[in-house]
């Protein structure tokens, strides 16, 4: 349950970090040889695709139960 609960912390700091261009993976030396080959428009959307996927990826167990159900020994 933490795992999934610090994906999804993790998700919305990236979302809110990169709407509000204060994105400290945007400093990082692997985001400056991304922007020199893709672009800064690409590389924020990239992160802000990111951020998303987190988010949903922390919604996965709830997913599973709501389509398979609890499981049952």
């Amino acid at each position: 349950m933490f795992i999934w609960l610090m994906l999804m912390v993790i998700g919305i700091h990236i979302l809110i970090s990169t709407a509000i261009d204060r994105n400290p993976l945007m400093n990082g030396p692997t985001a400056s040889i991304l922007i020199i080959l893709y672009g800064r428009k690409f590389v924020r959307n990239m992160h802000y695709g990111l951020g998303l996927f987190l988010i949903l990826l922390s919604f996965f167990p709830l997913i599973v139960v709501l389509l398979f159900g609890f499981p049952h020994i």
